[in-house]
């Protein structure tokens, strides 16, 4: 069976937080131009990987992690053994976009990812 991997474009990397049992970091992963997902990553001394892929605007294929699937929303998971790869841009075949305008409104909502954190503030 072929190993499972994802590829994309990280965006709103968190800050390392200290979680009930572990310390994790979570982003939101662009999948194509119009999909993305969020990602939760159980392994601190991977987060400047992301860091890189995220300052670089350069996609990344991740191994080894698992789907998580409740509250109507689907979330990749990863721990220690997850495998990371820098791509180039031509190594996929859609465009990085930025997924939280600033000047958000409601009808850009179905471009938020869910459980992706924004803030709200008044016009």
């Amino acid at each position: 069976m072929e190993e499972q991997t994802i590829t994309g474009f990280v965006h709103n990397l968190s800050p390392v937080r200290n979680g009930p049992t572990k310390k994790y970091f979570d982003f939101t992963l662009q999948t194509d131009a119009e999909k993305s997902v969020r990602a939760v990553c159980y392994s601190p001394q991977k987060r400047k990987v992301f860091e890189g892929s995220a300052n670089q605007s350069r996609p990344i294929k991740i191994k080894k992690f698992t789907v998580d699937k409740k509250d109507g929303s689907t979330d990749l998971l990863m721990s220690d053994q997850v495998g990371l790869e820098l791509l180039t841009p031509e190594a996929v075949n859609f465009e990085r976009k930025a997924l939280v305008p600033s000047d958000l409104n409601l009808s850009m909502l179905s471009s938020i990812s869910p459980q992706q954190l924004i803030s709200v503030k008044p016009s």
